[in-house]
């Protein structure tokens, strides 16, 4: 899918065994939760989408709650 008008660059994340899993995807901005809305749905154990640009800010608020990343290639 080529990124044009409120196509961003998004990431598919879920919890398991207490680590942040991710991957890439493209989706509308509109799409995309936010991050407080993400750490709610990833409380209950479902999965999100999250904007590129929230990343950063979703994996410091998992790591201060004591979530770990899934190691490159992991």
């Amino acid at each position: 899918m080529a990124i044009s008008g409120g196509v961003t660059t998004a990431y598919l994340c879920h919890i398991e065994s207490n680590a942040l899993r991710v991957s890439s995807t493209s989706r509308l901005r509109s799409e995309c939760a936010t991050v407080d809305h993400a750490l709610q749905i990833l409380a209950r154990g479902e999965g999100c989408v999250v904007a590129g640009g929230d990343m950063p800010t979703l994996r410091y608020r998992l790591r201060m709650a004591g979530v770990t990343e899934e190691p490159v290639g992991g």
